[in-house]
């Protein structure tokens, strides 16, 4: 309804009002304050996201579905943190006890904040909930949470160390995306899937373990990680994402892979299926001008070696049956592509 109302600096919910919609008050930048009647019933989801001067979301006392505790939005019996205001000027905020779950965007880009003290309630973190907190720098996890969904601490642009606990189970898509200055961060065993676009910009990242109950590497994983060298799939892992798992890696020189895993494996750091018919990746970061793709392949996958900056030539054998859509896509120093009679 006020969706991007840059000038509005305050307004008076009658009491007839029972529902706030998603994105009601979204971008309103100049408002300051808000006061919750005792009637609202549901609040959306996104209902102030991106409110920058927002200090206080005030409820009445008498409302029986949330309530505010110095101006940060809660349910009621204080289980859910629904939101907390930008405008707010503390650099470090403590979660209250008995908080289990942090609603979808509630800290969304809380700029000023530097800290976080997370309790040992703590079991969910939403989408989004921490995005774009630009000086934020660590986080501890508690050790009994278990779920972090989508782009939790996406863009947190200071995050230099993360600790997840060995309680988590599952981590959404996007959780670390953009995360450029992000350089220590342990996996939880418990894992199944390195989600899509997980690590995708993360600069500073050298090096990560995968745990060995992962089954599965989502699309763009480790997209932009300028800095990763090398890295080893376990016995675990049966299906890679051929789109840009290891796009742009630059510095990655070998992609090691468990002897024993049954669908992967790696000759000389080159990532093949196992018969190994398949070319998968070409790592970005190989010093060699030139490479053979070895007999007996018959297929080079999609982006398999998009975007390398080194090679000049690539020896294709008789064997080759299909050369996937933008395999050699980018190769901005590619003089040629030889195909090798039998």
């Amino acid at each position: 309804m006020f969706y991007g109302c840059k000038k509005l600096a305050f307004i008076e919910i009658p009491s007839s009002v029972t529902e706030i919609s998603y994105s009601a008050f979204s971008f309103c930048t100049g408002l300051t304050s808000i006061n919750i009647s005792q009637n609202v019933e549901l609040i959306e989801k996104g209902a102030f996201t991106g409110c920058s001067a927002l200090q206080n979301i005030n409820v009445d006392e008498e409302n029986e579905n949330y309530l505010s505790v110095d101006g940060v939005l809660f349910n009621k019996n204080k289980t859910t943190l629904i939101a907390y205001p930008i405008g707010k000027e503390n650099a470090e905020y403590a979660i209250p006890d008995d908080v289990a779950e942090i609603a979808e965007n509630a800290f969304y880009e809380c700029t000023k904040l530097t800290g976080i003290i997370f309790p040992d309630s703590l079991r969910s973190i939403e989408n989004s909930a921490f995005r774009g907190c630009e000086k934020l720098a660590e986080v501890i996890l508690p050790e009994k949470i278990t779920s972090v969904s989508g782009a939790v601490f996406a863009d947190c642009v200071s995050l230099t160390r993360i600790i997840l606990p060995e309680s988590i189970t599952s981590i959404g898509s996007a959780v670390f995306s953009g995360c450029i200055s992000l350089e220590e961060v342990s996996l939880p065993r418990k894992i199944a899937v390195i989600s899509a676009n997980m690590f995708n910009g993360c600069e500073k990242l050298t090096s990560i373990i995968i745990p060995s109950n992962v089954t599965s590497i989502s699309e763009f994983a480790f997209s932009g990680c300028v800095g990763l060298t090398s890295i080893n799939i376990p016995s675990s892992v049966r299906m890679i994402d051929w789109l840009g798992v290891f796009d742009g890696c630059f510095a990655l020189e070998a992609i090691n892979v468990a002897e024993d895993n049954k669908s992967f494996m790696s000759i000389d750091g080159v990532l093949f299926s196992k018969d190994p018919k398949r070319l998968v990746t070409y790592p970005n970061g190989k010093k060699e001008s030139e490479y053979t793709v070895p007999e007996g392949v018959t297929e080079i996958e999609s982006l398999a070696f998009s975007k390398n900056p080194i090679l000049t030539v690539v020896n294709i054998p008789s064997s080759l049956s299909e050369i996937s859509r933008y395999a050699f896509s980018t190769c901005d120093n590619m003089k040629s592509i030889n195909i090798l009679s039998v």
